[in-house]
């Protein structure tokens, strides 16, 4: 294996640190797929292309997401799945996604408890610095190395798409597959590398990964995508020297970075991508306390505890209804509780008492429950749910732009699940009217699609001069244990 070597020197005022000598092999230039993994805080997802599927000088950009997953106790079908994994009394996977809600349930049912299942794990890696002996608790309180929940997680997506491979009638070999893992921008060095270390435990060879910064995929994304699908200049972010910046509306964070169009695909960064753990997921988090308010934070336990295919659906009835939620009108969302829900409510709260809690409380008129439906106010969801996120928001992207100072960044881009959100898009078009405010088509895919298109050529995005400063960014190339950092000095007169 043929090994790259880096002298990096950084003098940042009178702070200087020595030499340092860093090695990471060779990305391997024979493959014929490109493979994305995004294992996100609330959902993931994978996509990939073929070799030929990519052709930026056609103007080629077709990538496509794996089959559709069934959902729970719906009929229809969606992209993307729960990070959600089952794994077995030994730490070998069980399953994952809906299909991991789905025996975890039937476990707690049946009574049976030789299990691990871990749901919204990926923020145990937020602010830590991960070692190979840190632990995770599961459900049930029982221990298990994040080494192992996120190798076993990303060889889940490695074996669906081998099988979708497979059934599509098309053979391929391990070594004909260019792996891209993606990862938030604002997580530490060492939980980055930590990622690395357990996709090569997962079964991908140190020459066939990139690991792809989220905030840079959806900029590709957005590049390269809407050149193709959009004339208006007004929305449009390929021409040269636009200046946008990019905010991924995630479930579990949102990070920001800021990109210039440098023409012929590629792309410099402007500041470098930081963001806040004030994502989607507060949201259901803010709601399970104001439920609590109401029906108590035990019965709330209970309830999750015996119930969790129930609490699991209703969870993403709320969420799918709350990104709907308009910011200007008064009206109620409507949610169906499952039958279980209402005899546990009958036996503990009678009719009587439910009615004057939810009468004389702080919820007065704003949450009903009449029959098996249960009715909360938009104004609730706004004030009470909404607006502290979008608070956080608004001085993510305020305090970014006061650092920058150049009129020429006049175009915001909102990608991401929650970037769907209606209220949270009224909020930064209020709080930013001179900005143009973009929500890409299929804003919820940006990160997955881009990091494949970034997967056929990682050299897109480029780390240029600025004002007289070398941007330090690090350039996760195809290590298990190695990264690059591609660092030079400040210019001195």
């Amino acid at each position: 294996m043929w090994w790259c070597l880096h002298s990096c020197k950084l003098i940042n005022g009178s702070k200087q640190r020595a030499d340092t000598l860093i090695s990471t092999p060779m990305i391997s230039p024979d493959y014929k797929y490109v493979v994305a993994i995004d294992v996100g805080t609330t959902s993931s997802a994978y996509a990939y292309a073929k070799k030929e599927d990519i052709d930026f000088d056609k103007n080629q950009v077709n990538v496509t997401c794996n089959q559709a997953w069934g959902v729970g106790k719906h009929n229809y079908m969606k992209i993307k799945t729960p990070t959600s994994v089952l794994l077995d009394e030994n730490g070998e996977l069980d399953s994952f996604g809906y299909k991991a809600e789905y025996n975890y349930d039937k476990r707690v049912k049946d009574g049976v408890n030789d299990f691990y299942f871990f749901r919204n794990f990926r923020m145990a890696l937020y602010k830590n610095n991960p070692t190979s002996q840190m632990v995770i608790f599961d459900v049930n309180g029982r221990r298990m190395m994040v080494q192992t929940v996120f190798s076993k997680t990303i060889s889940a997506f490695m074996k669906e798409f081998k099988e979708s491979i497979t059934n599509s009638g098309n053979n391929i070999s391990s070594e004909e597959v260019r792996w891209v893992l993606t990862v938030p921008a604002i997580w530490s060095e060492a939980a980055k590398q930590f990622m690395k270390i357990c996709a090569y435990l997962a079964g991908i060879p140190d020459n066939q990964l990139i690991i792809a910064l989220e905030s840079e995929a959806a900029s590709i994304y957005c590049q390269y995508v809407q050149k193709r699908d959009i004339d208006d200049n007004a929305i449009s972010v390929s021409k040269k020297g636009t200046q946008y910046m990019v905010v991924d509306l995630g479930g579990g964070k949102v990070d920001i970075a800021v990109n210039e169009t440098l023409g012929n695909g590629f792309l410099r960064e402007i500041h470098r991508p930081t963001g806040e753990d004030c994502g989607g997921n507060l949201i259901n988090q803010s709601l399970v306390q104001e439920l609590s308010q109401i029906v108590g934070n035990s019965f709330l336990k209970d309830v999750k505890r015996s119930y969790p295919k129930e609490c699991f659906d209703i969870q993403r009835d709320f969420e799918a209804a709350m990104k709907c939620v308009d910011p200007f009108e008064e009206n109620k969302i409507s949610l169906r509780l499952p039958y279980v829900f209402l005899n546990i409510i009958r036996q503990e709260i009678n009719q009587e008492q439910m009615k004057q809690i939810l009468h004389l409380g702080p919820h007065c008129e704003k949450i009903i429950i009449e029959n098996d439906w249960v009715y909360i106010s938009s104004n609730l969801i706004r004030e009470r749910l909404l607006q502290p996120i979008a608070e956080k928001i608004y001085k993510l992207i305020m305090n970014i732009l006061f650092k920058i100072k150049n009129p020429r960044l006049t175009k915001i881009l909102l990608v991401g699940g929650f970037a769907d959100s209606k209220c949270i898009q009224e909020a930064v078009r209020k709080g930013f009217p001179s900005n143009k405010i973009i929500v890409p088509h299929e804003a919820d895919l940006c990160i997955i699609k881009g990091a494949v298109i970034l997967g056929h050529s990682p050299d897109l995005i480029q780390h240029d001069d600025k004002h007289d400063e070398r941007v330090i960014r690090e350039y996760y190339n195809s290590a298990a244990q190695t990264v690059v950092k591609n660092a030079t000095s400040k210019k001195t007169s």
